[in-house]
């Protein structure tokens, strides 16, 4: 099996926690056969795509058609599901649950900790612990390791991370990726001759370790060897931010956005957000600098291509008809127009509006038409196994979800597409006034996202709700009067679809609608910003109230952590309008953005909201970085300190010595 990889030498020791644990015989396990041969090939090559940033990770997929019985590929192919295609996470967790007697010990230890950290509403904290339980017994599985070290970078707690490696490395000394993931802590904790060392060992044994490779990149960059940096980095985002903190031409910085960083889309394998956060914070530094306008036309494609679907998302108000109502709002303004012109009667546009729905609801009814739809018939509950990869065309997954505020009447409506044919799993969210109940604004959030699904094209689809009364009322003729209008808009939109379901689902199994990882957080505020910056003001904040939103339906512990994360979007939307004093104000003298692990990607750029004192500490460091000295410039500048020259001049003076 291990000679199908032998162009990844160390992929034997590394993985030998799975291979061991699938390979053994028992009672329970038959002798090693063909199919589980081609199961662990399958995991072993799913596990070195995540050690190794790769992008077939839905290889796992492949390891229950070999062994529908086997617990590992099973609650790992559930794993995976979980960022991706959620409606299917269960059937592979009751999969794996049902042989759970029958395992291996290191399978029950991973179906523990997988089943916990896919969880709704999990305690990052005791994730962790679990995967330093998991690594005491197993030290060889790097792959929960890595699992470890994105949780670790989450919490923006580099210390146990460092501990963790610390513990495993003694029984991985010689083995690939171990020192890349030690050399990311040391970096964070700015341990950088330690973390330089790390790398090179990592680099050493496996020039493949991408993390060693991009850890080694990122200590020349700190010790301001730009150049250095620039040869050693195949990341395209890393070499345009090398030049950009170095002070070279901007013509370089442009060359590499347009040939790279942009083209990276075109790729059949390219992940569309990654690209946008990238580019983003890349315009981001660029408006810090003061050297966006060169930019202006690439930053409005983009903001164009991530506002087209926003801006075909109208949450339309609830009709309940099925024909066109335009003529009857005509006839009624006309004669509204005749009335004041020549009996001097006034009506105000709620009366209009109310006369010109009662008008054409008239003939509707005179015309024997009813505002019902066709829906077709509940889908049967799936059986307890794996999906069927045979199934032609599968739907997409639709989770829907609201929270209503009593006192302020108003909704978030959130909402996600999910599925094998999806790259990634889409989502949205937004505010919507004038809601009376829960219930209101829980058929809102199906009938916004019908209307999304139309503009993505989009023909088989799966609707899922936590809520029972409205997937009744849409499936049937038991109807609640407060919705039957918009109801009446779901089944209109549904005849528009190929195949269309509505389904309920327990609130526990609707944690992707309910709440969105930390991770998209950094793309959403960027967008924030951008959306402001091109003017869109009123869109970035819509976006900046769903963020609130799903804040909302956080727990607690979350909602404190993300809570800067709010913060921050706040004061980049009043950055993005020039409201300078306002977004320092926001954030408050001691906020540091470098501090904050779920916008580290483009944390040094929002130093440009931290106060000047922040700065100066940064600049004890790395006083040799141009860029640096052009945020404490920009810092001065905003507050009106004379001191904004000295920075500006000793910025010019670093940059005409790198390139």
């Amino acid at each position: 099996m291990i000679d199908d990889y032998k162009e990844h030498a160390s992929l034997a020791v590394a993985f030998q926690a799975i291979i061991v644990s699938l390979s053994q015989k028992s009672k329970h396990l038959p002798t090693l056969k063909k199919d589980r041969t081609a199961l662990i090939v399958r995991c072993v090559r799913w596990g070195y795509e995540v050690l190794s940033y790769g992008r077939n990770m839905k290889v796992i997929l492949e390891a229950p058609l070999h062994d529908k019985d086997c617990v590992l590929g099973n609650i790992l192919a559930a794993h995976y599901l979980s960022s991706c295609d959620p409606s299917k996470v269960n059937l592979y967790v009751k999969s794996a649950s049902s042989k759970l007697e029958r395992s291996t010990p290191y399978e029950k230890a991973v179906f523990e900790t997988v089943t916990y950290l896919i969880s709704e509403d999990k305690d990052d904290d005791l994730a962790f612990e679990m995967h330093i339980e998991l690594l005491k017994r197993f030290p060889k599985d790097l792959v929960y390791l890595k699992r470890a070290q994105v949780l670790s970078f989450q919490m923006a707690k580099p210390v146990p991370f460092l501990n963790l490696v610390q513990q495993v490395l003694p029984a991985n000394q010689d083995e690939s990726y171990i020192h890349g993931m030690l050399a990311f802590p040391l970096l964070e904790l700015g341990r950088m001759e330690e973390a330089a060392a790390a790398s090179r060992k990592g680099y050493g044994i496996n020039k493949e370790d991408a993390l060693a490779h991009h850890c080694f990149c990122h200590v020349l960059q700190h010790k301001c060897h730009f150049k250095e940096a620039v040869e050693c980095t195949h990341n395209w985002w890393h070499v345009a931010l090398c030049y950009l903190e170095g002070g070279s031409p901007m013509s370089k910085v442009k060359e590499i956005y347009d040939n790279h960083i942009w083209k990276e889309l075109e790729k059949e394998d390219a992940i569309p957000p990654e690209v946008y956060l990238n580019a983003l914070g890349l315009f981001l530094r660029l408006d810090v600098r003061d050297v966006l306008d060169g930019f202006k036309d690439r930053l409005e494609l983009l903001a164009a291509r991530l506002t087209d679907q926003f801006r075909k998302a109208v949450c339309l108000p609830p009709s309940g008809f099925t024909l066109n109502i335009l003529p009857w709002i005509c006839w009624v303004l006309w004669t509204s127009r005749n009335a004041l012109v020549f009996e001097d009667k006034r009506s105000n546009p709620e009366d209009i509006a109310l006369k010109g729905l009662r008008l054409a609801k008239d003939w509707m009814e005179a015309q024997g038409k009813t505002s019902e739809s066709k829906i077709p018939p509940k889908p049967k509950e799936s059986k307890d196994r794996p999906p069927d990869s045979s199934e032609n065309p599968p739907p997409i997954v639709c989770a829907t979800d609201a929270a209503w505020n009593a006192s302020r009447k108003t909704a978030g409506l959130g909402w996600t597409f999910s599925g094998p044919s999806l790259t990634a799993t889409t989502q949205g969210s937004r505010i919507q006034a004038s809601v009376n109940s829960p219930l209101i604004a829980e058929a809102l959030a199906v009938r916004t996202a019908l209307y999304m699904a139309l503009t993505l094209d989009f023909t088989n689809l799966k609707v899922c709700s936590d809520n029972s009364t409205l997937i009744r009322a849409i499936t049937s003729k038991s109807q609640s009067k407060e919705i039957i209008g918009i109801v009446s808009d779901i089944q209109v939109i549904s005849s528009e679809f190929t195949s269309i379901s509505f389904s309920f689902i327990p609130r526990s199994e609707n944690s992707v609608a309910d709440g969105v990882a930390k991770a998209d957080w950094q793309l959403d505020i960027l967008i924030v910003w951008a959306l402001a910056k091109v003017g869109e003001t009123s869109m970035a904040h819509e976006l900046l109230e769903g963020l609130k939103f799903r804040l909302s339906k956080m727990n607690k512990k979350k909602q404190q952590v993300m809570q800067k994360a709010i913060q921050l979007g706040e004061a980049v939307y009043e950055y993005a309008k020039g409201n300078y004093k306002q977004a320092l104000c926001l954030l408050g003298s001691d906020f540091n953005a470098i501090d904050y692990k779920a916008t580290k990607m483009f944390g040094t750029a929002l130093l440009m909201c931290a106060a000047k004192e922040v700065i100066r500490k940064r600049i004890k460091v790395r006083e040799g970085s141009p860029f640096t000295w052009c945020l404490l410039e920009k810092s001065y500048a905003m507050e009106g300190d004379a001191e904004a020259l000295n920075a500006g001049q000793r910025a010019k003076m670093l940059e005409s010595s790198y390139f």
